[in-house]
């Protein structure tokens, strides 16, 4: 860096028109530096793209500092995506804005930014979108803020100054919003209707009961919205059962969902959210609701800490049978009560079915592993050709369920498996793993790499895998 900056001192980079310091490790010192050659440069830089993802920013006076007037006049696009940001950095990118220093800003992208979870960052980020007007970025036509939590009170900001006279002339808008407390409904039923056009791709967590009010408010403007984002993924987390606010959200996210207004839903999680629990009416609702449209969008559904039991497994088989998650890649359904009668009616249905684009499966710390034969039997019908990733930590298995897993691999029906997580199965023996890798072939799992702690002593299970490595049964993998 010290070379570069003092090329650019000199004015021997002036027609340089980007640079990309993705990846580089820099903090704020080496950019300051950069900031300090930048503004003594005996010839101004046309660098219309500048890339700073991943990178460590803490200080306000580095992004100040490198946007000074003059030093990067003609920048259209910034991408800062990735990168470990304070709330006095945000704060500072928020100033150079609002001072007019990118009048030709074009794209600005903070995607998947992260933050210390110890540092408040919502004033930061409230700063940040109210100054994105079109009297201080009159070019601005794409902002990306997914990954970057914008939650409470600075939701109402962004909404509010995307609706005023003055906002900035975006025609691309993909952002991630946390419904919690100081959310307004009114910014949620802006949302959902539809008055925000130039949102493309929405990411929408409710927190707690606290954004519960919100999220109804939200899903209510949906059903009358004349259209949703063109990509759009709802999060649910921590939803008390006995709350009267989650029967009214509940009974919304049903009816959008029956009425066809959530067709581009593509991810569906949900958290220690007791009203989807197997125990209540919950489940029946939402399966129904499922089943009433194929989900040709949904990607990824999530039911983890949801106390969902067996009847909850045969409603999401009957769903499955139906051919309604036709494309699902990511299914996790991680600490429920699921047992030998929930394995055998969804894998069964999936045994009729197929989840073909099924990727990524998770089944830890369930009791998933007494019906490990319904699930051996659909890998064996080829019906989930594309898994990648299989999780059945703490699930109860035995060495008898482990060898039934290791013949569906010895035919090499999940032959695209890169991981495999069988921790916590204190059922299972050192006898049984021994005999568990005998049942494999070479090539039986070609491109597995990791394969989680497969015995309390790692010693024992490296040098398992090891003994089939040379036997070329296993690639070269990590054991964690």
């Amino acid at each position: 860096m010290h070379v570069f900056c003092k090329a650019v001192k000199a004015g021997r980079l002036s027609s340089l028109r980007s640079l990309n310091l993705i990846r580089t490790g820099l903090d704020d010192d080496p950019i300051e530096s950069l900031s300090a050659a930048l503004f003594s440069s005996a010839q101004s830089l046309s660098i219309d793209t500048l890339v700073l993802g991943g990178l460590v920013l803490a200080r306000e006076e580095t992004m100040s500092g490198l946007f000074r007037k003059d030093t990067l006049p003609r920048l259209r696009v910034l991408v800062l995506a990735g990168s470990l940001m304070s709330p006095f950095s945000l704060r500072g990118l928020a100033a150079t804005v609002e001072t007019g220093k990118m009048p030709c800003l074009e794209v600005l992208d903070l995607s998947k930014v992260d933050k210390a979870d110890w540092q408040p960052i919502d004033d930061a980020v409230a700063s940040l979108v109210s100054v994105l007007k079109d009297s201080v970025v009159p070019y601005l036509k794409t902002l990306n803020l997914k990954g970057l939590e914008v939650g409470g009170a600075a939701c109402n900001t962004l909404v509010s100054n995307l609706l005023s006279g003055d906002r900035a002339p975006l025609d691309t808008l993909l952002v991630s919003l946390c419904f919690r407390s100081g959310m307004e409904e009114e910014t949620a039923t802006a949302l959902g209707s539809g008055k925000v056009h130039c949102l493309r791709s929405l990411e929408v967590e409710i927190k707690d009961n606290d954004g519960l009010a919100t999220g109804f408010a939200f899903l209510n403007a949906c059903l009358t919205a004349p259209q949703n984002p063109e990509k759009f993924s709802l999060s649910v987390r921590s939803i008390l059962a006995d709350s009267s606010h989650s029967i009214h959200f509940l009974n919304s996210l049903v009816e959008a969902l029956q009425r066809r207004r959530l067709d581009r839903l593509s991810r569906l999680e949900m958290v220690r959210v007791e009203c989807f629990s197997g125990h209540s009416e919950g489940m029946q609702a939402l399966g129904k609701a499922l089943m009433s449209k194929k989900m040709s969008g949904m990607r990824t559904l999530s039911f983890r800490c949801c106390r969902l039991v067996d009847g909850g497994m045969v409603v999401l088989g009957e769903v499955v049978r139906r051919g309604h998650l036709s494309h699902l890649e990511c299914l996790c359904l991680n600490d429920n009560v699921i047992g030998e009668e929930g394995m055998n009616a969804f894998f069964g249905a999936i045994s009729e079915r197929g989840l073909r684009a099924l990727k990524i499966l998770s089944l830890a710390h369930t009791r998933a592993g007494a019906g490990v034969g319904a699930l051996v039997a659909a890998l064996r019908a080829g019906k989930m050709p594309s898994m990648r990733e299989l999780g059945m930590g703490h699930c109860g298995l035995t060495d008898a369920g482990l060898h039934l897993l290791a013949s569906a691999f010895r035919e090499n029906r999940v032959s695209a498996l890169t991981a495999l997580f069988l921790e916590g199965n204190s059922g299972v023996s050192k006898k049984g793993w021994t005999k568990f890798f005998e049942i494999l072939l070479p090539q039986s799992l070609p491109h597995l790499e990791k394969l989680l702690r497969i015995l309390p002593h790692t010693t024992k299970a490296k040098a398992l895998a090891e003994k089939a490595q040379k036997e070329k049964k296993l690639r070269t993998l990590t054991l964690f």
